[in-house]
């Protein structure tokens, strides 16, 4: 069965080299506004009942964009901006 066209929510490119794309293909999605006043980033954490979880950031024009996946065994307590010169710039608890 053929795949149906996925939207890409956000693509970028690694130091490495690496090309990564974000594309939605499931139920559940990251509401709410761009950034909340005040706040460098919003955080999603989410998916459905099968499959891995996403963790995805919307973050300042400064910040870089996040996304990543992880086992749903896994716990995830907090997310840390940190600005280029290692200093924290905004923590979130997720908790």
């Amino acid at each position: 069965m053929a795949q149906p066209d996925l939207v890409v929510l956000a693509e970028g490119d690694l130091p490495a080299g690496q090309h990564w794309i974000l594309k939605h293909r499931d139920e559940g999605g990251m509401g709410g506004p761009p950034l909340y006043p005040g706040s460098l980033m919003n955080t999603f954490t989410g998916g459905s009942d099968r499959g891995l979880r996403r963790v995805v950031v919307r973050a300042d024009p400064g910040v870089l964009f996040f996304a990543t996946l992880l086992p749903r065994a896994e716990g995830l307590v907090s997310v840390t901006a940190v600005g280029a010169d290692g200093q924290m710039l905004e923590p979130q608890n997720l908790v």
